[in-house]
């Protein structure tokens, strides 16, 4: 069966620890953890999160970066948090560069990075995306 919208995440879903206790009103990033143990995430999606019952809407009001999470606005102190991961889109493991090789033998590595990778024309260079959302 066809998928309409993102496609299907994998893994499972995961209780994060709870970071209420380092909400103090005026801090907005925060450490992901699950199990005191950094927890990384593809995207601020995968995430569901609710602040006094309230869910937060990805992007709009939190970003996440690797192992952090940046709230628009700070929470006050007695706010309380809950982070629930719903697993992660399929990823292939970080591929960092493509080694390409001329006519002659000659190697060259093209880095890629996480959205886009380096084309040369006659002219110029040129990112083409290559994971568009």
């Amino acid at each position: 069966m066809a998928y309409i919208g993102v496609s299907p995440n994998i893994g499972s879903y995961i209780k994060l620890d709870n970071i209420s206790g380092s909400f103090n009103g005026s801090l907005k990033t925060f450490n992901l953890t699950n199990g005191s143990k950094a927890y990384y995430t593809t995207n601020p999606y995968t995430l569901l999160i609710t602040l006094d019952g309230s869910v937060q809407e990805p992007v709009v009001d939190f970003t996440v970066d690797y192992d952090e999470i940046t709230f628009t606005t700070a929470p006050s102190a007695s706010t309380q948090c809950y982070i629930l991961s719903l697993g992660n889109t399929f990823h292939t493991g970080g591929l960092k560069s493509i080694p390409i090789f001329t006519r002659d033998g000659t190697r060259n590595v093209i880095p890629i990075t996480a959205t886009t990778v380096p084309v040369v024309t006659r002219s110029e260079t040129i990112g083409v995306l290559i994971n568009p959302a």
